[in-house]
C-alpha cells in the first residue's frame, strides 16, 4: 500500500509540471497534454502517466484527432476457490482520441487503445504471472480545461486477450471484459 501512495504522489507531481505557453500561440504545430491517470476496473487498479499529442487543427470542419501513450503501475487481485493473491506489474498503451469539439481538444471525445499489461504474483507462497493484450478498448470521456489545467473523467471497457498464465495463474478466474472508470488530472503545454 505504501508503494501505491508513493507512485500516486510521483504521478501527481509529474503531471502538474509543465512549461509555460503564451496565450494565442497558434504557430505551434503540436500541443502536449501530460496527465496523471487513476483507473479502476473490477480486477485491476492502474496509476500512471498519459501523454496526448494534439496537432494544430488547420481544417476546422473536421473533428480533432489526437495520439496518446500511457505507461503505468498496475495492481491486480486474483482470487480462486483455493486462494487469492495480489500482484504488481505494469501496463502500457498507445491509442487515439477523436473530439466532438472541432475548435480545440476539449469537451466530449471517444477513444480507443492498444493495451498490453503484465502482473507478477509472489505472495504467501503464491507465484505466477498474468499477461494480456487488448486491441479493443473504447472509452468515452470529457476533458475540462481550466487554463492549462486538465481534469478528465472517463468510462470505458476493454476486451482483454489473455496470454497463457504462469505458475498459480491459470486465467480461468479473470473476466475478459474489463469495464473501467478513470480520472486524469494534468497540464497542457
Amino acid at each position: 500500500m505504501k508503494k501505491t501512495f508513493k507512485t500516486l504522489a510521483i504521478a501527481l507531481m509529474v503531471s502538474t509540471l509543465g512549461f509555460s505557453q503564451e496565450e494565442g500561440d497558434k504557430d505551434k504545430k503540436f500541443q502536449f497534454d501530460l496527465s496523471g491517470e487513476f483507473m479502476f476496473t473490477q480486477d485491476f487498479q492502474n496509476v500512471g502517466i498519459e501523454l496526448e499529442i494534439i496537432s494544430n487543427n488547420e481544417d476546422s470542419d473536421k473533428p480533432i484527432k489526437t495520439a496518446t501513450a500511457f505507461l503505468g503501475y498496475s495492481m491486480m487481485d486474483y482470487s480462486t476457490p483455493v486462494g487469492s493473491a495480489t500482484g504488481n506489474g505494469y501496463t502500457f498503451w498507445l491509442g487515439s482520441k477523436t473530439y466532438f469539439n472541432k475548435e480545440n481538444a476539449k469537451g466530449f471525445y471517444i477513444g480507443n487503445n492498444f493495451n498490453f499489461g503484465a502482473v507478477w504474483f509472489d505472495e504467501n507462497g503464491v507465484d505466477g504471472r498474468f499477461s494480456y493484450l487488448s486491441l479493443f478498448s473504447p472509452e468515452l470521456g470529457y476533458k475540462f480545461k481550466f487554463g492549462n489545467l486538465i481534469v478528465e473523467p472517463i468510462i470505458g471497457t476493454a476486451w482483454n486477450i489473455e496470454i497463457k498464465g504462469q505458475g498459480f495463474i491459470d486465467n480461468k478466474y479473470v473476466d475478459n471484459w474489463q469495464h473501467r472508470g478513470a480520472l486524469r488530472i494534468g497540464y497542457s503545454f
